[in-house]
């Protein structure tokens, strides 16, 4: 019975600080994630409440360099950060005293659109340095591409483009007309060209897509459709807190060409 008496307390003793332990190392781990994390979300709920100026403020001295308050204005309106609500940032990744954050965030409107956040540190405090939008999973953007030559498609096939038109992103309705966008692709008007046969296919993208400066999504690439190929070059931008057309160029040709 000795045995047992000393044994028991042994037992419990090695087994609070094996826990301890535990629970310390993961609170530490914890500490160090949620700071950024936290500090990221201040600053989306600013922008959430209509403080965009008090978000700029806030942000980080390299962000206020790279663009000013009416510039940061415009960029958080076309990500749709405007539209706040809530948002989730299950990986992030630190580097060179930065904090990576790669999630989304959701619209009061409804809808999740994905987010990086770069953060930095300065004076001890975690603040913005940088925000985009991700590059979409490969289905999402398809769809995108899919719907955008549908669209497109159809306009070509009536010869009217007002329809489309309403489609496109602001910049791009504001500097072309839906009469000018008609002329500029009246020779598949002319030729009858129909695209429903090609956009039954997967479309291949060579390279892949990528987000360049201002946001701007740019999506290259071809549906294998035989004889002649159908090949695309797509532009897209965040409006709204949806990727709406910029730019499109579409072309038709034989495989080997």
């Amino acid at each position: 019975m000795k045995s047992w008496k000393v044994w028991v307390p042994i037992a419990v003793v090695l087994g609070a600080v094996v826990i301890g332990g535990g629970v310390w190392l993961v609170l530490q781990v914890f500490g160090a994630v949620s700071a950024p994390v936290q500090a990221a979300d201040r600053f989306l709920v600013l922008l959430g409440e209509g403080k965009t100026d008090d978000a700029y403020k806030l942000s980080a001295s390299s962000l206020r360099k790279r663009m000013n308050a009416a510039e940061f204005g415009q960029r958080v309106k076309q990500l749709g950060l405007t539209d706040f609500d809530s948002s989730s940032f299950p990986r992030v990744s630190f580097k060179d005293g930065t904090a990576v954050l790669d999630g989304s965030f959701t619209r009061k409107s409804g809808g999740t659109v994905p987010l990086n956040i770069t953060m930095a540190k300065e004076d001890e405090t975690w603040k913005v340095a940088a925000f985009r939008g991700q590059v979409p999973e490969p289905a999402t953007i398809r769809d995108m591409v899919r719907t955008s030559l549908t669209d497109f498609n159809k306009a070509v096939q009536s010869g009217d483009f007002a329809a489309f038109h309403k489609t496109l992103a602001m910049p791009f309705r504001e500097q072309y007309s839906a009469e000018r966008i008609k002329d500029a692709f009246q020779a598949f008007i002319e030729r009858k060209i129909d695209l429903r046969g090609a956009l039954g296919l997967d479309p291949v993208f060579s390279p892949e897509p990528s987000i360049g400066a201002r946001q701007v999504l740019r999506v290259v690439g071809y549906f294998p459709s035989t004889p002649s190929r159908l090949h695309f070059d797509l532009k897209y931008v965040p409006e709204g807190g949806a990727w709406k057309l910029l730019a499109i160029s579409v072309n038709v040709k034989p495989q080997d060409n």
